[in-house]
């Protein structure tokens, strides 16, 4: 009798038969977009956090609630609902369902740049908006000030010479 060889995942190489790991494909024009770049680094990483919970057929009931993203991330309830707010805005998320604490159901959502059970990515993204930039603008330095300031002088005093010569 010969013996029974054990079945692995292995071909006759030594490589694995199959790839079990998943992969999130991530566009550089989307990356590139203005919508993606308006978005803050908690915006980026609660998209990302979806996005792990999407297993190639549950794009539109990917769930994910404001308690369970918050204690994953370690951010605020707060924080959660503003950034996924910003998400929706953007166009990169949708809401599928509202969940209900009553019954602790997570809300539902759907990521546009992903394959949804048998339909093609909407992209909504590019349809949307970029959200404004709410920093600061930079101050300017004490050099540009003063070349400002000069250059005001030159050209208030080159008006008054013209005034005086018309006189």
């Amino acid at each position: 009798m010969s013996k029974q060889r054990k079945r692995s995942n292995t071909n006759t190489k030594g490589r694995k038969k199959y790839d079990d790991t998943q992969y999130l494909r991530l566009d550089h024009k989307m990356l590139g977009s203005p919508q993606f770049r308006s978005l803050n680094g908690n915006d980026a990483r609660i998209l990302l956090e979806i996005c792990l919970r999407h297993n190639g057929f549950n794009n539109g009931r990917i769930g994910a609630g404001y308690e369970d993203l918050a204690q994953k991330l370690m951010l605020g309830k707060s924080t959660i609902q503003r950034a996924l707010k910003r998400l929706q805005k953007t166009g990169f998320i949708k809401l599928r369902k509202k969940g209900k604490f009553m019954g602790r159901i997570a809300s539902e959502w759907e990521v546009t740049f992903l394959q949804r059970e048998g339909y093609r990515p909407t992209n909504e993204w590019g349809q949307a908006k970029a959200l404004k930039n709410k920093r600061k603008p930079k101050l300017k330095s004490l050099e540009e000030e003063l070349d400002e300031d000069i250059q005001e002088n030159l050209n208030s005093g080159a008006k008054m010479t013209k005034l005086d010569a018309d006189k």
